[in-house]
């Protein structure tokens, strides 16, 4: 029975080569050791490189965040001066006066406005000035909110909106301040053009009662977000203020990306515009946020910085475009917005990545170096062991032992001469017994008698010098059936029919000379590629067969017990282990034909004894009800007699069965399918461990003992 199992894992007894495991053990604890502590270095390095990087992250963002709020500050209170300068030119206060008395006129005065001299003369004045300062424009408010002087006709004798007047109330109050950037508007919705930021003073007339604003128009696009721009760090550092409500009031560095993530349209600008919110993800990397804009949340800076508190977060937090920043922020209460300062966290932290890259490198380098070392040290301790273990054995050199069960050893062997591989099966010192010499003798000789090219193939035998007695065998490398069934979950009945004339035709001429295997099961027949042929079949394991030609007091056996494997055991010699024949190894074969075309066993049970039970009494299912692909109809009544309860009703001959199939009109499987199909699956049994096949029962002391199964099940 043929065998390699080097690699091999398969249903069944298992036998596995194995090294001594103890100079593997102390190689990987020594590696492991080795990798522990160079991890544990580098994540300390990481770790202090990366505080080393947050330390001075920490005081660079909040020296830029200081340094623009000074820069800020500053420009906008030389803004504030610049005006009350504006305010105090000889002439400018009067004719202002005089304008305001004329905003109250009682009927169209817009008109009134337009056409007075005051007018004229107070653009005059203020004109030559802001458009040397390049201001935006200027708007003169009078105490009731309505506009009586700018640049644009359109703006004189409106009303601003009230939330505007607000402004210009303090500014009445007496008092010289500086807006945010806001778009002037109408209660009438006169268009008010660009945002602007505003730095107003009051206008008083004689009685020293203030009954204008003056207001300078600046654009927050040249010196506000200059300024804020003067002092960012690297390629996607920077500083923008924003509003109570999480709107960006001044210039992106990122415009065009804001564009085309569709944060803003593409001829808008960020002022204004721009919501400081998080989207949830990278919008760079095409994340597609599932609110809308206005339902999202502000980010984490912006949330911290309108409840008025300032902070650093050096850990990061998505930006308004999704990305990874870190950042500085304070609200300036005076100024009713915020200043944040960012960088974004890729940037701030790529020093660090070439220490990780080197880290992991390291790291695999010493992996592969283990694994490695593992290959050579399983190599030298395997050859080690095979040194230990080659024994001469007549003509034969064992070269490793690939099975072992509770009676027999399994060599791999190779002739002296023939330089052949063989498998050779011997007797274990410790259980030579007649019996058991009996036993392992009469294997020899029941199969030595059969040469079918589908039945496993003696080559020799005979007795060591110290009495051990061995044969050898072909050497085969393939799957059994059922390692076949853990690939695919079923055989395609074209390929079963070629399987089952060949397992037939080795089975007929053990009929024919009186022989009855009595294991015929999955696991005893392989199927491999012989001779530039595939799907050559070898029946296995005739250690069962029984002569029934010869008197049953003369046939080493054990008292009472049933040779086989439960579920493909004839239900007669459960009945009684010395009634069997022909038909009974047809049963068996019923029961290969049924788990080859569903996948399935004929019984399910919880016990031996269950299944027992079902054999003797129970109808066996169709094949073809179990399943949803084809099965042509002679093949589904030729398995459903096979497996009848009486034998009388089963295929007389293995030849009868062989008729049968030949006349199955059904597509036939070719050496082209065969061949097809194991370059289709090599990979598969190779990866799976299932090849080469091993020695599915070296001594059959599992399975042909069922009534001591029984006996256990009823005590």
């Amino acid at each position: 029975m043929t065998i390699d199992n080097t690699k091999s894992k398969f249903t069944g007894r298992v036998y596995l080569n194995t090294v001594p495991r103890k100079p593997l053990r102390q190689m990987w604890s020594f590696v492991a050791v080795i990798v522990a502590i160079v991890f544990a270095v580098g994540i300390w390095t990481l770790m202090a490189v990366r505080e080393s990087v947050i330390d001075i992250y920490t005081g660079k963002l909040q020296v830029i965040l200081n340094a623009d709020i000074a820069a800020l500050t500053n420009w906008i209170d030389n803004e504030k001066d610049d005006v009350e300068i504006l305010a105090k030119q000889p002439g400018l206060n009067e004719e202002i006066v005089r304008l305001e008395q004329k905003s109250q006129a009682e009927s169209d005065v817009r008109q009134t406005l337009l056409d007075s001299d005051e007018l004229k003369t107070v653009r005059n004045l203020l004109m030559p000035l802001y458009e040397e300062d390049d201001y935006q424009g200027f708007y003169i408010i009078n105490r009731f909110g309505r506009c009586i002087a700018s640049v644009s006709d359109s703006m004189v004798g409106s009303e601003i909106k009230s939330e505007q007047m607000v402004f210009f109330t303090n500014v009445l109050r007496g008092k010289t301040i500086a807006n945010r950037p806001v778009i002037i508007s109408t209660e009438d919705d006169s268009p008010g053009g660009l945002p602007v930021i505003l730095f107003a003073t009051p206008i008083y007339n004689d009685s020293g009662i203030a009954v204008a604003a003056l207001a300078l128009a600046s654009d927050p696009e040249k010196d506000f977000t200059r300024i804020l721009s003067i002092a960012r760090t690297g390629n996607t550092g920077e500083t923008y203020a924003f509003d109570k409500d999480g709107v960006m009031l001044s210039g992106s560095r990122f415009l065009d990306q804001l564009k085309e993530i569709g944060l803003i349209e593409d001829s808008a600008k960020s002022i204004l515009n721009l919501k400081i919110r998080d989207p949830g993800g990278n919008l760079l990397k095409g994340y597609k946020s599932q609110l809308p804009i206005a339902a999202r949340p502000l980010t984490k800076m912006a949330a911290s910085a309108v409840i008025g508190q300032s902070g650093i977060d050096l850990e990061g937090y998505r930006g308004y475009r999704g990305v990874k920043v870190i950042g500085a922020w304070t609200w300036l209460d005076d100024h009713e917005f915020g200043i944040a300062t960012e960088v974004d966290s890729y940037e701030a932290y790529k020093v660090l990545r070439p220490l990780k890259i080197a880290f992991a490198c390291l790291i695999l380098v010493l992996v592969l170096a283990a694994g490695i070392i593992t290959v050579f040290v399983y190599k030298v301790e395997n050859l080690k062991e095979r040194i230990k273990t080659v024994q001469q054995l007549g003509q034969y050199t064992l070269e490793e032992k690939i099975g072992e069960g509770g009676f027999g050893v399994v060599y791999k062997a190779r002739h002296a001469m023939l330089q052949r591989p063989t498998a050779l099966k011997m007797l274990k010192k410790e259980v030579l017994s007649p019996d058991a010499i009996a036993r392992f003798e009469r294997e020899v000789q029941l199969t030595s008698q059969l040469t079918h090219p589908n039945t496993i193939e003696i080559y020799d035998y005979g007795r060591t010098s110290k009495g051990i007695f061995y044969y050898v065998m072909e050497y085969l490398k393939g799957i059994t059936l059922t390692q076949l069934l853990a690939i695919e979950p079923y055989v395609p009945p074209e390929r079963v029919l070629c399987i089952v004339k060949q397992i037939c035709g080795s089975l007929e001429e053990a009929h024919g000379i009186g022989l009855i295997h009595r294991d015929i099961k999955p696991q005893n027949i392989i199927i491999c590629q012989r001779g530039l042929q595939s799907d050559v079949v070898k029946v296995l394991d005739f250690g069962l067969a029984r002569d029934i030609n010869v008197s049953s007091d003369v046939q080493v056996t054990v008292a009472n017990v049933v040779a086989g494997t439960p579920i493909y055991i004839a239900p007669e010699r459960l009945k009684d282990s010395k009634n069997f024949n022909a038909r009974s190894d047809i049963y068996s074969l019923g029961g290969v034909m049924f788990n080859l075309l569903t996948g399935q066993d004929v019984f399910h049970g919880i016990s031996t004894v269950d299944i027992c039970n079902q054999v003797i009494n129970a109808v066996p299912p169709r094949a073809s009800e179990l399943i949803s692909h084809f099965i042509p109809s002679e093949l589904d009544d030729l398995v459903f007699s096979c497996l009848s309860k009486d034998p009388a009703n089963r295929p007389e001959s293995c030849s009868e069965i062989i008729e049968t199939l030949d006349s199955i009109k059904n597509n036939v499987w070719t050496q082209k399918d065969a061949k097809q199909w194991w370059a289709q699956n090599w990979h598969k049994i190779d990866s799976a461990g299932l090849t080469p096949s091993v020695e599915p029962n070296p001594d059959d002391s599992d399975d042909s003992t069922i009534d001591r199964h029984i006996q256990k099940e009823r005590i």
